[in-house]
């Protein structure tokens, strides 16, 4: 998979619209998850419930995190295309720490 995305690609706004919904649900729902441990009346397999659920809504919560990023991305890719007259943009590989900091 690569990275790189033509900048004035048609559809682009409805691809960024439709990973905010994505990144808002996903947050949302990890959030909604964890109000929703029901007492099983069992120790054991309380503990395993839990665990469970803390795990799918950590994952949830890191999904969004993704997309939060890859909008980011893609917002600076659309803002240099824009600079440098269109084209290809977008990074070829994740930012580092360092190029992520404003």
């Amino acid at each position: 998979m690569t990275d790189r995305i033509p900048a004035a690609a048609p559809g682009a706004s409805v691809t960024m619209r439709g990973l905010a919904r994505a990144r808002t649900g996903t947050g949302e729902m990890g959030h909604e998850l964890l109000t929703h441990l029901p007492e099983l009346g069992d120790p054991d397999t309380q503990r395993e419930l839990d665990g469970w659920v803390e795990q799918a809504a950590d994952t949830l919560q890191a999904v969004s995190s993704a997309i939060e990023q890859r909008l980011l991305e893609l917002g600076r890719g659309a803002v240099a295309a824009e600079g440098a007259g269109g084209g290809l943009t977008g990074p070829t590989r994740p930012a580092s720490a360092e190029e992520r900091r404003p």
